[in-house]
C-alpha cells in the first residue's frame, strides 16, 4: 500500500489523501482501488481499513435508494416524510433479518426471491381462478 498526498488551492478545500491497494478482483483478477480522503494522519493501512467500515453505510443508502424508494415520499407534510423514512429503514432492517435466516448475500436477493415469490403466488391464484371459470 502505498500513499500519495497532494493539496490543491480550491475554496475551502482541505488537504486530500489517497491511497490504495491491490484487491481481488471478479474472475480472479487483481485490481487496484483508489480510496481519497479528508482524514490526516493515517497510514495507507488506516485509510482502507476505514472505508471498509464505511462501505456496509454506503450499500446500505444505495439499497434505501434504488430497491425501497426512500427518495419517492411526494407529501410535503414533514411528519409523513419522517414516517416514509422510517418504513423504508424498518424494511431494510427486515431485509437484514431475512438475509441472514434465507442465507442470502445481499438485501436486494432476499427482494429478489420475495419477488419471485410473489411471482409464483399470483400465478398459482390465477391458475386456480381458470380451474373454477372452465
Amino acid at each position: 500500500m502505498k500513499n500519495i498526498k497532494w493539496q490543491k488551492d480550491y475554496t475551502r478545500a482541505k488537504k486530500c489523501t489517497l491511497s490504495h491497494t491491490k484487491e481481488m478482483g471478479q474472475q480472479d483478477t487483481h485490481q487496484i482501488v483508489f480510496i481519497a480522503s479528508n482524514l490526516e494522519g493515517l497510514t495507507a493501512k488506516q485509510h482502507v481499513k476505514a472505508f471498509g467500515l464505511r462501505w456496509p453505510i454506503e450499500k446500505m443508502f444505495r439499497t434505501l435508494k434504488q430497491s425501497l424508494g426512500i427518495q419517492y415520499c411526494q407529501s410535503t407534510s414533514v411528519k409523513k416524510q419522517r414516517a416514509h423514512i422510517f418504513a423504508t429503514f424498518l424494511a431494510f432492517s427486515e431485509l437484514e433479518i431475512q438475509k441472514i435466516s434465507k442465507k442470502k448475500k445481499s438485501p436486494e436477493q432476499v427482494l429478489k426471491f420475495l419477488r419471485l415469490q410473489n411471482k409464483v403466488k399470483k400465478n398459482k391464484e390465477l391458475y386456480d381462478w381458470e380451474d373454477v371459470i372452465m
